[in-house]
């Protein structure tokens, strides 16, 4: 079986983090340095973020 781990981007890990626990996510591991990163997951599914402050909302790739 295959897994898709999507990596998304983001303007604050700190905040994402937080988002996501609260909808029940559980923190697999944060990353601050060389690049902001982190990984979240539930149940079987895994996200990961970086960070980065050269992305707009409306514009998310």
């Amino acid at each position: 079986m295959f897994k898709i781990k999507p990596i998304l981007p983001c303007p604050s890990i700190k905040e994402q983090v937080s988002f996501y626990e609260s909808l029940g996510f559980k923190t697999i591991q944060i990353y601050t340095r060389p690049n902001p990163y982190a990984v979240v997951s539930y149940e079987s599914l895994e996200l990961h973020f970086y960070g980065t402050n050269r992305i707009l909302p409306n514009e998310n790739p």
